[in-house]
C-alpha cells in the first residue's frame, strides 16, 4: 500500500503543470488511487469502468475525478457494512463529453433540515473549477435514487491537439 501511495504521489507531482489532461491520464491516476483504497476495503469495494474510446482522448480538468471518487468511497461505500460498487463512465455525444460517477450509498438521503441535497466541498470545488474553465458551457448534475448517488459532468470536447 505504501508503494502504491508513493507511486500515486510521484505521478501527481511529476505531472506537467497544466490545468488539462486527457481523460486517459486522469483515469490512470484514479486507478492508482483506487488500488490504494482496494487494499483498505478489499471485497467491499467494487469498481467498474465504462469508457468510450473517443472519450478517453478528450481533455478534462486535471484531478477532476479524484474528489468525486473519494466522496463516493467516503460517503457511499465506507458507511455500508457490505460495501458497494462505483461505476465511472464517459462518453462523447457530438461536441460534449459526459463523465459520470455512480455509487452505492446508505439509504437515508444526504439531506439537510429542509430536505434539500447538500453539496459537499469536493462537489462544490469541482463545480467551481468547471465554471472557471468552461463558463456556462458546462453542467454538473447530482442525482439521488434509493441506494444510489450519481454525479454527472458535461463539458465541451477539447482534444489535446486543439482539434474540435
Amino acid at each position: 500500500m505504501i508503494s502504491r501511495l508513493a507511486e500515486l504521489l510521484r505521478n501527481t507531482i511529476e505531472a506537467p503543470d497544466t490545468h488539462l489532461v486527457i481523460l486517459r491520464e486522469e483515469l490512470f491516476l484514479i486507478g492508482q488511487y483506487l488500488a490504494i483504497e482496494q487494499v483498505r476495503f478489499g471485497d467491499r469495494l467494487r469498481v467498474t469502468f465504462d469508457h468510450a474510446q473517443e472519450a478517453t482522448e478528450v481533455n478534462v480538468p486535471r484531478l477532476l475525478l479524484q474528489p468525486l471518487v473519494e466522496n463516493a468511497i467516503r460517503h457511499g461505500i465506507a458507511p455500508r457494512p457490505e460495501g458497494g460498487e462505483i461505476l465511472i463512465s464517459s462518453s462523447v455525444d457530438h461536441d460534449t463529453l459526459t463523465v459520470r460517477v455512480l455509487n452505492d450509498c446508505p439509504d437515508p438521503a444526504s439531506l439537510d433540515a429542509t430536505g434539500n441535497r447538500r453539496m459537499g466541498i469536493g462537489i462544490a470545488n469541482t463545480k467551481s473549477r468547471l465554471e472557471n474553465l468552461y463558463g456556462k458551457n458546462q453542467h454538473l448534475e447530482i442525482a439521488r435514487q434509493p441506494g444510489k448517488f450519481e454525479v454527472t459532468i458535461s463539458v465541451p470536447v477539447h482534444h489535446p491537439d486543439g482539434a474540435p
